[in-house]
C-alpha cells in the first residue's frame, strides 16, 4: 500500500519512528522501495553525489524533475519528495554561502529562538513535515515536542521523529571521510572498483568471456 502523508502523521502519534532515504534514479528507487523503506528523498544533494557539482546551488529544476521521474518510475508504495532547487525559496541548507559554509545552526539561544518560530510558522503554513539538519540534540527534540507535524533529522540527533541519510554516504560511495553524523552501513566504492578491477583483469588474460557467457 502506498505511503501517504496521512502515514507519517500517524507515525508520529503512535511514537513510531521511520526512515527516509534519498534516491535519485530508477534501479535505487526500486530497491529502496522494495526494501519497505516509506519515504524517498529526490535531494538537491543529487548536484554533488550525481551530476558533480561543487555545491548544491547549480542544480536546475528541470536536473531535479528528470530524476524525480525516474524515481517515481521505480517506487510504488514509497511517499517520494523532491527538493525545490536553490533560487525558488529561502531553505536555509541552500544559503550555504550566506551561512559561511555548511556548519551547526542554533547553537545561540536567538538563534534556537529562531529556528523554533520558523518551525512553527512552517507548520501553521501546511508543511506536512520539517527536515531538521545540523542542529544540536537539545534543539531538534525542542522542536520536535513543539510541532505535531514529524521531523526528520540528520545530523540533528536521535530525538526526531525520523532520519534521512544521503544513499551514497549510507552505501559507503563517497569519497573521503564522512560527516560526523554519518554511519556507512556498507563499503560499496571498494566492492565497486575490485569488481571492476576483477572484469579488466579477465578479460586481459583472456578468461571473459568464457564458453559459458558466449552464444554458440
Amino acid at each position: 500500500m502506498s505511503v501517504s502523508i496521512h502515514d507519517l502523521a500517524a507515525y508520529k502519534a503512535r511514537g513510531e519512528k521511520f526512515v527516509m532515504l534519498t534516491a535519485y534514479d530508477f534501479p535505487t528507487a526500486q530497491i529502496l522501495d522494495e526494501a519497505g523503506v516509506p519515504v524517498l528523498l529526490v535531494g538537491d544533494s543529487l548536484a554533488q553525489v550525481i551530476l558533480g557539482y561543487d555545491t548544491t546551488i547549480p542544480v536546475s529544476v528541470d536536473e531535479m524533475l528528470h530524476h524525480t521521474r525516474a524515481v517515481a518510475r521505480g517506487a510504488h508504495n514509497a511517499l517520494i519528495i523532491g527538493d525545490m532547487p536553490f533560487g525558488t525559496f529561502g531553505l536555509t541548507p541552500q544559503s550555504v554561502h550566506l551561512f559561511g559554509g555548511y556548519k551547526v545552526q542554533g547553537r545561540s539561544e536567538e538563534q534556537a529562538e529562531n529556528i523554533v518560530r520558523w518551525a512553527k510558522e512552517l507548520e501553521e503554513a501546511g508543511a506536512f513535515s520539517l527536515v531538521l539538519e545540523c542542529v544540536p540534540s537539545d534543539l531538534a527534540a525542542r522542536i520536535t515536542r513543539a510541532l505535531s507535524i514529524p521531523t526528520i533529522g540528520i545530523g540533528a540527533g536521535p530525538d526526531c521523529d525520523a532520519q534521512v541519510l544521503v544513499i551514497n554516504d549510507l552505501l559507503g560511495l563517497t569519497p573521503g571521510k564522512a560527516p560526523k553524523f554519518v554511519k556507512r552501513y556498507a563499503n560499496l566504492r571498494e566492492e565497486i572498483s575490485a569488481a571492476a578491477r576483477r572484469y579488466a583483469d579477465e578479460v586481459a588474460r583472456g578468461e571473459y568471456p568464457g564458453p559459458e557467457h558466449s552464444y554458440s
